[in-house]
């Protein structure tokens, strides 16, 4: 695989070193190619409280699980022109490859192929692209997807991928998008797969001349779900520094097959969050609640189980905050160190999730370093304690984990 992931990389390099030679052609005069590494470290321990039958021995035992992995991560994206000023094309590869495994022993944590498993991975991407004058694009292909109520993850080595036709467009201050999203693949599996029935998004977001901003979406999925999402942001200047005051909310409600099924089943969610950003400080409260309900999971059915919840306390690292009639906290603060030492920036974090059945905790403490001596190279550690408590069934547990990362990115 290490072979195939370079010759990708190389094809790709050489390509666009003789593509620029042809300087008088916008689609290849204002291309860009972005070269990625990332190297990654992952230790966990996870101590479950509940006690399981060996059926070898016929003693109760804990479950406790101790892994760790590490990986590199290789990555490219090339973005051209426009031919005629009118069609362009865009491509990526992202690879994953084991610096450490254990022969099935321990699990690579997501990092490497098919999840658990210490297989080397790599990634394709392509979307063609056609210019709508100056306001925007028309996009066909695979690659990161971000929208309200749908979005890909990039916090390992590989990201998630999905295949879409796209409409992207800007007027001024108002920016809007269509998407009509096919199949997708998880961060750690190279194969993209169906979308049980395509998904379709539209929303945009809207900023005014006092800084305020609204944001809307709406999606759809047959025999699934219709989503209904709006958020408002709200920054106004206190002193020295700027509050802002967030809200969102969030409707879903099942149709077709998903209806029948269920019955005339609705979820609702809504969260709150102010902010402070002063100075070097920035400090951050949310509060989120969702209502009773019976839709087993709010995300897209199929492909990479894309979709969720979009509540202003899930920046959680491994807590799940979108349960039936679960209220959720969040709080954390960051402070940047560049006046003492330039690059140096430090987060503490606390989020919390709890119903009749889980109450889960989580506490993490980040550091985050830019090196200044090496342009683009940035380091960081995170540390990670949380438990899980499981009020009804036997999925106690108490874990720790501890993230190290270092990238270095660059465009060629």
């Amino acid at each position: 695989m290490f072979k195939k992931a370079v010759l990708a990389l190389a094809v790709v390099g050489a390509a666009s070193s003789s593509f620029a030679a042809v300087e008088d052609d916008p689609f290849f005069k204002d291309a860009t190619m972005d070269l990625g590494f990332r190297t990654y470290y992952f230790w966990g321990d996870e101590d479950y409280k509940d006690e399981k039958l060996n059926k070898d021995t016929n003693k109760l035992e804990n479950q406790d699980a101790k892994h760790d992995a590490f990986a590199q991560g290789i990555r490219m994206d090339y973005k051209s022109g426009y031919f005629y000023d009118l069609v362009g094309l865009d491509l990526g590869v992202y690879t994953a490859i084991g610096l450490r495994t254990h022969d099935d022993e321990k699990a690579s944590w997501g990092m490497l192929g098919n999840g658990n498993e210490n297989k080397d991975l790599i990634k394709y991407g392509a979307t063609v692209k056609v210019k709508l004058g100056g306001y925007g694009d028309l996009k066909y292909g695979t690659r990161q997807l971000n929208s309200h109520l749908y979005s890909d993850s990039d916090s390992r080595l590989t990201p998630e991928l999905t295949q879409a036709a796209s409409a992207e467009v800007a007027f001024g201050d108002l920016n809007a998008y269509a998407h009509q999203i096919i199949r997708g693949s998880y961060r750690s599996t190279e194969d993209l797969v169906d979308f049980d029935e395509k998904v379709y998004l539209v929303g945009g977001n809207y900023t005014f001349n006092n800084a305020l901003n609204l944001s809307a979406a709406y999606g759809e999925q047959k025999d699934r779900n219709r989503q209904y999402w709006g958020q408002v942001d709200y920054p106004f200047s206190v002193a020295e520094g700027t509050i802002t005051v967030s809200g969102n909310y969030q409707h879903i409600n099942a149709i077709g097959s998903a209806q029948s099924e269920q019955g005339d089943d609705t979820a609702s969610l809504w969260s709150a969050r102010i902010s402070l950003d002063y100075g070097p400080l920035l400090a951050e409260v949310a509060y989120g609640k969702a209502d009773e309900y019976e839709i087993a999971d709010l995300a897209w059915e199929g492909g990479n189980e894309n979709g969720g919840s979009n509540l202003l306390t899930d920046n959680t690292y491994y807590v799940t905050l979108d349960s039936s009639d679960m209220q959720s906290y969040y709080a954390a603060l960051t402070y940047d160190f560049t006046k003492m030492v330039p690059g140096l920036s430090f987060d503490l974090g606390y989020m919390q999730g709890k119903n009749d059945t889980m109450n889960s905790k989580e506490y993490y403490a980040r550091v985050n370093y830019d090196v200044q001596s090496v342009k683009n190279l940035w380091v960081g550690a995170t540390y990670v304690t949380g438990d899980d408590e499981d009020k009804v069934g036997a999925g106690t547990v108490d874990w720790k984990h501890l993230r190290l990362q270092l990238r270095y990115d660059f465009s060629v």
